[in-house]
């Protein structure tokens, strides 16, 4: 009995340290991205949600894949051993696949314009403030999850880039990026904002003022 015990909490012990290995990971990703992308111009990076979410799926596969075989190792179980060293030979270049093409999407501003890579995209599109014809800021509840925030660049030739919701999470960014847009005194409009924004941070009802 005392055995068992004794297993229960070292497996709780190595889930726990995966978990925190899963959390550096992240943390890793992030600052190698900023560093990647910094330059003395550069006011916000940011990854985009969608390489920011299979990056957090494949590192936490990543982690687990990893504790099964220390879990394996101790216990020296070397059938389990030999079906995890062929998912490792095939999700480890995944991975590491994953990982560049998450890193490779991202949105970057800077004091004169926004550049943006996709997932799959070879090089980068950059967007000149000066192509910025007006911003709108759109607020939608949603009952089911997260509410929906867009703020949407409309530019002269017609084509509107979205940088909150899908880029920009963090508000305090966004803040840098609307108070330049204010600098170059294009003309913004609220079309939606939350019912109680006077008690939401002071970040928030700066960005939603007009």
């Amino acid at each position: 009995m005392l055995w068992l015990i004794v297993r229960a909490c070292i497996k709780i012990i190595i889930l726990l340290v995966g978990f925190t290995v899963w959390r550096y990971l992240v943390i890793a990703y992030w600052e190698i991205q900023k560093w990647w992308l910094s330059g003395e111009d550069v006011l916000v990076v940011s990854t985009t949600r969608l390489g920011e979410v299979l990056f957090f799926i494949m590192s936490f596969l990543w982690v687990m894949l990893a504790y099964s075989t220390i879990r394996h190792l101790w216990e020296k179980n070397r059938p389990k051993l030999e079906s995890l060293k062929r998912k490792h030979l095939i999700f480890q270049p995944i991975f590491l696949i994953v990982t560049a093409l998450s890193l490779n999407s991202y949105l970057v501003v800077t004091h004169d314009e926004i550049i943006r890579s996709g997932f799959f995209q070879l090089g980068s599109d950059h967007k000149p403030f000066d192509q910025v014809e007006r911003v709108t800021l759109d607020f939608q509840y949603n009952n089911r999850g997260d509410d929906l925030t867009y703020y949407n660049l409309h530019y002269q030739d017609g084509s509107t880039e979205e940088i909150w919701y899908h880029a920009i999470t963090d508000d305090h960014e966004l803040l840098k990026v609307d108070r330049l847009i204010r600098q170059h005194q294009i003309p913004k409009k609220v079309l939606n904002a939350p019912a109680n924004l006077e008690e939401n941070p002071s970040v928030l009802q700066e960005i939603y003022s007009q």
